[in-house]
């Protein structure tokens, strides 16, 4: 999808209506499950897991509707396993929570702690350097033209908004404690490692200026 989508596609969709449609299944599980956590006796962070799940897949939705601004399209052929990849991930993390009966180690209240610090960090992170690439597309840059951006962690790194979004699912994953929200972590770093490398290459080949000294992650 943006400057990655392949213009040899004939199935297009604009790039706002794709990215609500990616994340709209998701926050509609997350919100199912912050439901049904009101009212279960478990082991108590059933409710702020499915929380961190609204959030997340909440803020993304929101920012695709009011934050960013799009110019181009999206494969629609991108648009159905991915989003289904995300209620997966979702509808696994909230369920899998439902089903622990509860946390005994002596280092699992810390860990939980520090995972909501981290979720809570890394999704204002993230939207602080959305906010930031937003403020770029502006009539008197061409709300076409990309600029670089130089702000925040953009200043050290092509994508901080990547590195914060992978702080906030390790939150996540410290929070719940299972398995598989941990190889979602790594899912998702390797994923948004492969668009970091490819955002970076793209950058370098399109700006002679671009910072070299500017790391890919």
């Amino acid at each position: 999808y943006s400057k990655f989508a392949n213009p040899a596609k004939k199935f297009k969709v604009s790039s706002r209506t794709g990215m609500v449609m990616l994340y709209s299944p998701a926050l509609v599980a997350s919100l199912a499950y912050l439901r049904n956590s009101v009212t279960a006796a478990g082991n108590g962070r059933e409710m702020v897991t499915a929380g961190l799940l609204a959030l997340h897949f909440g803020k993304r939705v929101l920012e695709c509707l009011f934050l960013h601004k799009y110019s181009g399209t999206m494969d629609g052929d991108f648009l159905l396993p991915i989003s289904a990849s995300y209620a997966l991930t979702a509808t696994l993390v909230a369920h899998q929570q439902m089903q622990v009966p509860e946390y005994t180690h002596p280092a699992s209240q810390p860990v939980y702690v520090a995972g909501i610090g981290m979720a809570l960090l890394g999704q204002l992170g993230n939207f602080y350097h959305h906010y930031l690439l937003a403020s770029l597309r502006t009539p008197e840059n061409g709300e076409k033209r990309y600029v670089i951006p130089q702000s925040g962690l953009f200043r050290f790194v092509t994508m901080p908004h990547y590195f914060c979004e992978l702080i906030a699912w390790l939150g996540l994953a410290c929070v719940t404690q299972q398995l598989n929200a941990f190889l979602t972590v790594a899912d998702m770093t390797s994923y948004l490692a492969g668009r970091s490398v490819a955002t970076t290459r793209w950058y370098r080949s399109k700006f002679a200026d671009y910072p070299p000294e500017r790391k890919r992650s």
